[in-house]
């Protein structure tokens, strides 16, 4: 298994294709003052190889830099199953997230794993506005 893509955005969707869309990819905010509440969508595309089939767990934890949990972890099941025809597949994970609360300055990781082994780690950053001094 690999991962293709594992990103914050703005927006994002998947068309009739299967082509996998996003608008304002992030991995830093800013903001004048903490508490932040921010809304987002978190998009995550894999690619699985003939060895990769069969059924398959994965978990998204959202943490601070002391380990806490911000959020429930996402957890879904699925199955990988390849056709006959092709060497690999590709599959697209699109979830919403409303009303993250970031209570601090500082780094934040969104861990991905997959049957219980961590895959792919990704760093969020919430730094301070730098004030304007006229």
């Amino acid at each position: 298994m690999k991962v293709i893509l594992f990103t914050l955005c703005q927006a994002a969707n998947i068309d009739i294709k299967n082509n996998l869309n996003i608008l304002g990819a992030f991995d830093m905010i800013t903001a004048i003052k903490v508490p932040v509440i921010y809304s987002c969508v978190l998009v995550l595309k894999l690619r699985f190889d003939k060895r990769d089939e069969g059924k398959k767990t994965f978990r998204i934890s959202f943490i601070d830099a002391d380990g806490k949990k911000l959020l429930p972890p996402l957890e879904n099941e699925f199955v990988v199953s390849i056709p006959n025809e092709s060497s690999f597949c590709c599959m697209n994970f699109i979830s919403p997230i409303q009303k993250l609360q970031l209570d601090r300055f500082g780094n934040y990781s969104i861990d991905f794993s997959i049957d219980g082994t961590l895959v792919w780690s990704f760093e969020l950053i919430v730094t301070e506005a730098r004030k304007n001094i006229a």
